[in-house]
């Protein structure tokens, strides 16, 4: 069985997997973020993503935490906006 990051709110929905480069793994998800649903988790599996891998993000005003034990990248904040966030492996 392969992980393969996935959002685990409905609202996120990723505009790219990375899965069609062929080169290292990278990652992108957008989507309209809506603090009103609270916090979005987008699923990452260490497998793929190991500590020390790049998250950049487009939106400021927002925090993003990653979980390591929880392979989770956990996005919140204050305002409504749209955020892509990028993950590559180091």
């Amino acid at each position: 069985m392969t992980s393969t990051p996935t959002p685990r709110r409905p609202h996120a929905v990723p505009a790219d997997d990375g899965r069609s480069s062929g080169v290292r793994p990278s990652l992108v998800f957008t989507w309209d973020h809506r603090p009103e649903l609270g916090a979005t988790e987008i699923f990452i599996p260490n497998t793929v993503f190991p500590p020390g891998s790049t998250i950049e993000a487009s939106a400021s005003g927002l925090t993003f935490q990653r979980d390591e034990a929880r392979q989770l990248l956990v996005c919140q904040g204050q305002e409504r906006m749209t955020v892509t966030v990028q993950m590559r492996v180091p």
